[in-house]
């Protein structure tokens, strides 16, 4: 509610009650109390405050991930911290799969995303035969986090976002067969590009793609 009650004021909201639901504080709430009860946290993205919550907890979940790492995005356009966070999460043995669309709505980042499934052979890139919307992170089968955030410095710098991480047994066996249903309906990379060519055009997509990448 407090979550909502900001975002609502930013809008210009000007409901009084609403509003003095940004600063309700003191003892949890029952459905607070619940949340922690159930294994559930609310991670945000401000402007100012939290500013890099989301940063700050893929950088912890990729350094402390046992065995496996899945991204699902519609767009993946990683800043260079998080594929230097992946890549040493990878080179202590980890898996690593992100699941993406195989078109998307923009053409730019549908030649970003198989420029990078190529640049990142660390990583499993699987592609989906239909545009899908999910983001989703799912570390060890054991926690696991759905949202609003794309993978891209839009989301982890600049845009106001919110997602729901949980370490529910329940939850996290349902998101993992419901990773493995796409998983079942992707291609990899070499299947996708099949007879690929390093043309003058793509030499040149990679560079524009490395300049731009930090801001995408």
């Amino acid at each position: 509610l407090k979550s909502f009650a900001q975002i609502y004021a930013l809008s210009g909201g000007q409901d009084p009650v609403l509003l003095k639901l940004r600063s309700r504080s003191g003892r949890p709430s029952k459905l607070r109390a619940a949340l922690y009860n159930s294994k559930l946290w609310l991670i945000e993205r401000w402007p100012i405050k939290g500013r890099s919550a989301f940063k700050d907890y893929y950088k912890k979940k990729c350094a402390e991930a046992k065995n496996s790492i899945v991204l699902a995005t519609p767009y993946f356009v990683p800043s260079p911290w998080l594929t230097r966070s992946l890549k040493k999460a990878a080179r202590r043995g980890i898996k690593i799969e992100i699941i993406i669309p195989r078109k998307t709505d923009n053409l730019f980042i549908d030649s970003m995303h198989r420029i990078l499934a190529r640049s990142m052979n660390y990583a499993s890139f699987l592609f989906l035969p239909e545009m899908n919307h999910a983001k989703v992170l799912l570390v060890d089968d054991r926690e696991g986090l759905i949202g609003s955030n794309n993978i891209d410095a839009q989301s982890f710098d600049y845009n106001l976002e919110a997602s729901v991480i949980f370490q529910r047994k329940d939850m996290v066996g349902d998101l993992k067969k419901i990773l493995e249903t796409w998983k079942k309906t992707a291609l990899p990379i070499e299947v996708i590009e099949k007879g690929y060519r390093l043309t003058i055009i793509r030499v040149i997509l990679r560079w524009i793609a490395k300049i731009l990448q930090p801001i995408l």
